[in-house]
């Protein structure tokens, strides 16, 4: 009769945690890291970041747009026509450093400056300025240009980074909710038991077949148990809200909410059979931003080295009646300006400082390939050898499963003690919390290896 009654509570507590899950939504997986890569706040962030830098590339796309200039002024004193001028023209950065500007001017009056005189009708102008000596090679704005490119791109770079590390915070977060989940559920049917073991001491003891050392013992068992459920229950709900967390509706209000949701307690292991190459971590994201930094890094040493030219700008202007545009060699305007630090020493220091900063990089480089590669094989053999640990402890964990059943039936027909059947069943509870601490860090070991080496949008969605 009491073996009776223990197999029908177990059967009921499996019954009811089949229909609460039935009741309850699961959460996969697949879809909570699908949620948290579209939604978690800090990557819509980095997403932004990117379209900041494509700005920036407008940004600086805008210094080779054509420019109007417009100027006019006018002075009369004492009825005296003193001057009276009018000025507009376009002006255009071209690379790599010439400029180009071309307009009218009017200008009249009894005392303005002969420099400034024009006829009647006005001049119309043509001015090219190209630089000799600095600049010619490459300026300030092309550079400025090709830097937001190169930014640009390392941006997308960042945003992948991002999202491989916080995949692997919010993946470790769910997994160790859903194993608390399994943890729970254990410590339920445990304590479930240990209480109707309790139940069935006492009967026992009313009648004279056991001890109250027996009865204190079976006591102490429920007391035990009910701490340990609690434990975990408290630790459940802190993986639990930290994945809720994680997850906003637009009311900044979290999506998951205890009652309704559950993970899916079903454990995968994907990389068991084939551990991903090392052929990818060259085009890791760090790696990459760290090769784009390279590029900046050598486009200020290639503008340092421009600069330490002398600046020389050459300059010719053609002149022309503007109602019948014509270009003479009798109406021009020429001549060359020159500007020549006599000893350079702001050039030079920042030429050196460039230098060194591209070694900088290259060392940067060189170590984080190194990183990588330590990393990718810490990954993988932590990997192969948690897959063999984990053939032992669920092997383990059955055994003993097996050996409290049998002490179980010694205790029903009076070959065992509680003291005994207690220490069965912690044998098989630490078994079963090892099986699944080893599960846990089996997928998370798997998870990081798989972010290491694959796109997250390769392996999320």
């Amino acid at each position: 009769m009491r073996k009776n009654s223990a197999v029908l509570l177990l059967v009921g507590i499996l019954s009811t945690s089949y229909l609460h899950a039935q009741d309850s939504l699961i959460i996969s997986e697949q879809r909570f890291l699908q949620q948290f890569l579209t939604s978690y706040p800090l990557l819509q962030v980095a997403e932004r970041n990117v379209v900041i830098a494509e700005l920036e590339v407008e940004n600086a796309r805008a210094a080779f747009d054509p420019i109007w200039y417009g100027e006019f002024g006018n002075k009369v004193l004492e009825g005296k026509d003193y001057y009276s001028y009018n000025h507009s023209s376009v002006e255009w950065n071209l690379p790599p450093g010439f400029q180009l500007r071309a307009g009218t001017d009017v200008n009249r009056g009894d005392f303005i400056n002969p420099e400034r005189f024009t006829p009647s009708e006005g001049l119309a102008f043509a001015e090219l300025k190209v630089p000799l000596g600095q600049g010619l090679l490459r300026d300030e704005f092309n550079t400025y240009l090709q830097r937001a490119r190169l930014l640009n791109e390392r941006s997308i770079l960042n945003l992948e980074l991002a999202q491989r590390e916080w995949l692997i915070i919010a993946a470790e977060a769910y997994w160790s909710w859903k194993a608390l989940e399994e943890v729970v559920s254990m410590r339920e049917q445990i304590t479930a038991l240990s209480q109707l073991r309790y139940e069935q001491t006492v009967q026992r003891y009313n009648k004279g077949a056991a001890t109250a050392m027996d009865t204190l013992e079976a006591y102490n068992q429920v007391v035990k148990r009910k701490v340990e459920l609690v434990t975990s229950q408290a630790e459940r709900e802190f993986w639990y809200r930290t994945v809720g967390g994680m997850i906003w509706d637009q009311q900044l209000i979290p999506a998951y909410r205890r009652g309704g949701v559950q993970p899916d307690t079903t454990w995968t292991t994907t990389l068991s059979q084939q551990i991903p190459t090392n052929d990818q971590l060259l085009l890791h994201p760090k790696m990459g931003m760290i090769r784009f930094d390279a590029g900046v890094a050598d486009l200020d040493f290639r503008l340092a080295r421009e600069n330490l030219r002398p600046k020389i700008d050459f300059k010719a202007q053609a002149l022309s009646d503007p109602r019948n545009l014509s270009i003479s060699s009798n109406s021009t305007i020429f001549g060359v300006s020159a500007k020549v630090p006599i000893i350079s020493r702001k050039e030079r220091a920042k030429f050196n400082a460039t230098k060194i900063k591209m070694e900088q990089v290259s060392l940067k480089l060189s170590q984080a390939e190194r990183d990588l590669m330590q990393k990718y094989d810490q990954l993988s053999t932590q990997t192969s050898l948690l897959n063999q640990s984990l053939s032992l402890v669920e092997e383990n964990a059955v055994n003993a499963r097996r050996l409290l059943s049998m002490e179980e039936q010694k205790l029903r027909i009076g070959e065992s003690t509680i003291f005994l059947l207690n220490r069965r069943e912690n044998s098989y509870i630490e078994a079963e919390l090892k099986r699944i601490e080893t599960q846990l860090k089996l997928r998370s070991t798997e998870w990081k290896l798989l972010m290491l080496t694959e796109e997250p949008s390769n392996v999320v969605f």
